[in-house]
Formats: structure tokens, sequence, C-alpha cells
């Protein structure tokens, strides 16, 4: 059936327009093809008001899941709450508190939601389709550049520090927001698909360090492998209880980007808070650093840390905040070397996606957490990607994890 003529899509796409669809001409445009989207089926779908002419260009974004009972369930039910969550409570609340302080620039590096559906099993909402309005993501397999983390990591000082800002001035209303968050990426833990993949992953590097002759950094990382569950449940849950609201699932794909004529960067907008939380704000930097950067910038860590502090203190005293009480640069350096594995262990997955040749046989995560294609959990994923790619941009990774003594 065409995802538009499901009663709770009709319903959604209503209550997004304020009006019945049989007032709007209304067209589809297909959705994400199979092995896009990790949680979600998307819908695109634009409608044009007979009587008025105004358009509307719309997502659809759906619940994925092959079964009623399992797991996964659950767990998207978690995450597209924690996901509407955002939408409809948190960002109005920030945008009525960033009212307080006109001399702030209005951050609204988010897609506009029309409307919201909460039923178990069939969450959903309408979106602000962007692409419509001149945002593209970045190139899944390009490795992105300096120049675009400096604005990166600009963008998430303004998110951190607006989070930090209403957290210090009115901290139960912050509290009042957030409190029923929660940290999904602990429950993508539970289930023994995290593991068995990123473990996967882990031994892949094992294997490419073994042929570099690599000893040394071999003995440092093999603690990951064997001790996977704990790490990450450590590094997920740092500083969560002087934690602030996190983006949580930071790589390119969660990142829209518009350029102006000359090619240059004009604006940013993160998609997708299903894994949205309360943490350390290096979560959410060392997902994105690590997910995307080749050697050159990972080479120019301090100074993107730096860049980040700068816009994250500047923001602050804009919002009548001292940056040294709330977040100083030397608390962000000792929370890199706490929180960076969540990162790190994130980006090895993440770049198995981005080198990939073939993912059309991967099965779902929905499957994968229900123990469906078991064959597949047991072998190779379903991914088929680049080796020598996937072998290069990971051992870089790891020898600047082991030069600075992260590992």
């Amino acid at each position: 059936m065409n995802p538009v003529c499901e009663q709770g899509v009709v319903d959604l796409l209503e209550s997004a327009v304020n009006s019945k669809l049989e007032n709007f001409e209304v067209e589809f445009h297909g959705g994400n093809e199979k092995g896009e989207g990790f949680l979600s089926e998307m819908t695109f779908v634009s409608l044009k008001n007979k009587k008025t002419g105004e358009d509307y260009n719309l997502i659809i974004k759906m619940a994925r899941s092959n079964n009623e009972t399992g797991y996964s369930k659950d767990f998207m039910t978690f995450s597209f709450r924690s996901e509407i969550n955002c939408y409809t409570k948190v960002f109005p609340a920030f945008l009525k508190f960033q009212k307080l302080y006109p001399e702030v620039r209005t951050f609204d590096n988010y897609p506009k939601c029309y409307a919201t559906c909460l039923e178990k099993g069939f969450e959903k909402f309408a979106l602000q389709n962007l692409k419509t309005q001149g945002y593209e993501l970045h190139p899944k397999s390009k490795m992105i550049n300096q120049n675009l983390y400096e604005q990166i990591f600009k963008m998430y000082g303004e998110f951190h520090a607006l989070s930090f800002a209403l957290k210090h001035h009115q901290p139960e209303e912050f509290s009042r927001l957030t409190k029923n968050l929660t940290n999904n990426w602990l429950k993508f833990n539970e289930s023994d698909y995290a593991n068995n993949i990123i473990t996967y992953f882990l031994g892949k590097i094992r294997e490419y360090l073994e042929e570099d002759g690599e000893d040394k950094i071999i003995e440092k990382l093999e603690k990951y492998r064997t001790n996977f569950v704990n790490i990450f449940n450590e590094s997920v849950s740092c500083s969560v209880s002087n934690g602030l609201l996190l983006h949580g699932d930071c790589w390119s794909n969660n990142l829209m980007l518009n350029f102006d004529s000359a090619g240059e960067i004009q604006h940013i907008k993160m998609i997708d808070f299903q894994m949205s939380y309360l943490g350390s704000p290096v979560l959410d930097l060392s997902y994105s650093l690590y997910s995307g950067a080749g050697k050159e910038t990972l080479d120019n860590l301090e100074n993107l840390l730096k860049l980040y502090h700068n816009t994250l203190s500047e923001t602050l005293i804009k919002y009548g905040c001292n940056p040294e009480n709330i977040y100083p640069y030397k608390m962000l350096k000792k929370e890199w070397k706490e929180c960076f594995r969540f990162g790190f262990l994130c980006s090895l997955l993440i770049w198995a996606f981005k080198t990939s040749t073939d993912i059309s046989e991967m099965p779902t995560v929905s499957d994968m957490m229900d123990g469906i294609n078991k064959e597949k959990i047991k072998s190779d994923f379903g991914i088929k990607f680049d080796r020598n790619l996937y072998k290069k941009v990971t051992l870089e990774l790891i020898k600047h994890l082991y030069e600075n003594d992260f590992l």
C-alpha cells in the first residue's frame, strides 16, 4: 500500500496541515532505500492546497520493526519518544528561553516538526523536508575536511551553550524538559547486536595492526575487544549527572548542509534526535570527529577543541553566564580523555557504512536486535566494505588515540 494511503499517515498529515487531505493535491515521492535508516522508514510527501496554493514539503518518519513483541519494538519506542520530546517540548522551550536574550543568535539548527503520533509500535512524525530548502547531506564516502569541522564544532558550541544556560538560569525547567529522556545507547548495548558488531570490527582492526606489526597498539586495544560492554556503558554514561542535552547521534548523515553560491557552508541543521540524552559535550564532539575525520584533521584536535570552547564561552557570556564556572577549558580536556571512547567505538561501525560498497543485504537493526538473520550476525553483518579504505581510516584513528595516550 502507498504509505500516504495508510490511515495513520493520513491522520498525521491532516494534523500537520490542519485540514482534510481532500483539500490538497498530494504527491508521494518514495522513501529511504534498504540499507538506509537504522530505525526508521521515511516517506517523502508534497502537498499543495487546492484553494490557496500553499505548499508543504514533508518527511514522514515512522518506526521500523518487523517484530510485534521483540526487544527492538521497545527500543524504537524509547528512541522515537526521545526525538518527539525534543521537537515538541525541548526545542520550543529553547526558543522561548532565547527570546529573553535578543542579542544571542537564535539557534534553530533543526527542522520544523509539524505533527507527531506516540502510539506504541506505530510512532511517527512529520518534519520539514530540508532538501527542498537547499540542504544536502555530506557525501557519505568522503572524509569531512577541516573547514567543515570548524563549522560543526562552532555549531555544537552554540547548541551546548544554550543547554548549559537554560540549566543554569532555569534548573527546574531544564529538569522538567529532560527528566523523561532515556539513554538509548545503554539500551542499544543491552542487545547482543551491539556487542557482536563492534567486537567484530575491533577484531578486524587487530588483524590490520598485526599485518603492520603494531604490537604495542594491539596490547592497548585488546581490552576493548574483551571488555566491550563495560567500556561502552562507562563511556556512554560519562558525566551524565552533570550533563547537558546532546544531539546524540552525530555522524555526517545526521547533519544537513546549506551552501552559498560560492560553495561555502552557510548553515548546518541537525537531524535525528532519537539518541538524544544527557551527558558530556565530549560525547557529541568525539562521535562527530572520530566518525568522519582523516589524519590531517585529527592532528588538529587541540585547535578544534579551542574553537569549540571559544564559541561555547562567547555564547554563554551573552546568556549572562560565567564560562569558567560552568564549563572551563580544563574540564573539556579532562572529559575528552574520559569520554572519547564513546565516539571511538561508535566510529568503527560508522566507518564500515561510510566505506561500504553494498549494504543492500544488511539486516535491519530490528532484525539483528531480535535475533533474526542470525547467520548475518555471526558472519559479516551483511556489510560489504572496502577493506583497504576501512583499514586506512581506522588505523589513522587508532594511531591518533595511541599517540595522544588516549587508549
